[in-house]
């Protein structure tokens, strides 16, 4: 084969091959078109679909926002009512408070009137009162004048009596020395130095006289220390009354000076029933500073 047929069979083989690139490229680009175009074909579809339904919900709203509309008008025209019946309401209010002030106007120059006329008579009331405390005062002074004349006129009395008994006992005293000093001289007694008849005057306290009063300062087991000593006529071994006072008034006992000073004296407890013990005794049944002690006779006089 010559230089020239080669090239020319080559030439055909290059030309078949740009050819079948050409075609295959045609081919190609025709399937992505179709793709493409149902691809565009379905969006179109889903668009009109999508269209369509926002169009019926736009309808649907349209349509309730008309309903809506018409209420609200409705409601507009009924408040528009009601405003003008308010402000009819509020020009009556206006007149009647008007009034309400005009009587307002007057009850306060009444109420003026009146306190005025309370702070008067509440001058008067505190005059009155004044007078009133001052006449109590002085009934109370009275009162207290009269119970002092009365307390007064009864204590008298008691001293007269305890005067009479004073001199009663002084009597019986001096019969019972006289017998004494009797039975001494049968006896032998010759005077201070004798031996015969000292004992007869060992140990005796002397009697304590009647209406004497004291208090008790402290009790302890059993032991009172009262305000009663020897220079009201209190000596070791007397016996005086243990009783209370006031509303719990009763007779509680005897105690028995131990010793006596001159302003107070100590002493032990008798109950009223010596049969009891102490410590079988109630609370109340015990004395206590500030009940009495005395020489009463017979139960406790206040």
């Amino acid at each position: 084969m010559s230089w020239l047929g080669k090239i020319l069979a080559v030439l055909v083989l290059l030309l078949a091959l740009v050819w079948m690139w050409f075609t295959v490229t045609v081919f190609a680009a025709r399937t992505n078109w179709k793709t493409q175009a149902e691809a565009f074909k379905k969006g179109r579809e889903e668009a009109v679909a999508a269209r369509d339904s926002e169009y019926r919900t736009y309808l649907a709203e349209k349509d309730a926002l008309l309903r809506q509309l018409k209420s609200e008008q409705a409601q507009v025209a009924k408040l528009t009512t009601d405003v003008t019946q308010l402000a009819a309401d509020v020009a009556k209010n206006g007149e009647q408070i008007k009034v309400l002030n005009d009587a307002t106007g007057k009850r306060d120059a009444t109420i003026t009137d009146l306190q005025a006329s309370l702070a008067a008579e509440t001058s008067r009331a505190d005059t009155q009162t004044k007078r009133v405390n001052t006449l109590e005062t002085e009934k109370v002074d009275d009162t207290i004048k009269r119970e002092q004349a009365v307390k007064d006129k009864q204590a008298a009395e008691t001293v007269a009596r305890q005067a009479t008994q004073d001199k009663l006992t002084a009597e019986k005293k001096l019969e019972e020395v006289s017998n004494l000093l009797a039975d001494a001289k049968a006896q032998g007694f010759t005077g201070a130095g004798g031996s015969g008849g000292a004992s007869l005057f060992a140990n005796r306290p002397v009697p304590i006289r009647e209406g004497t009063r004291g208090t008790i300062e402290t009790y302890r087991d059993g032991s009172i220390q009262f305000t009663l000593g020897i220079d009201h006529g209190v000596t070791d071994g007397a016996t005086l009354d243990v009783f209370r006072t006031g509303a719990d008034t009763r007779y509680l006992g005897t105690v028995v000076v131990d010793r006596a000073r001159p302003q107070s004296s100590v002493g032990t407890f008798r109950p009223a029933d010596p049969r009891r013990p102490l410590r079988s005794l109630r609370p109340e049944e015990l004395p206590k500073a500030g009940d009495r002690i005395g020489r009463i006779g017979s139960g406790p006089t206040p």
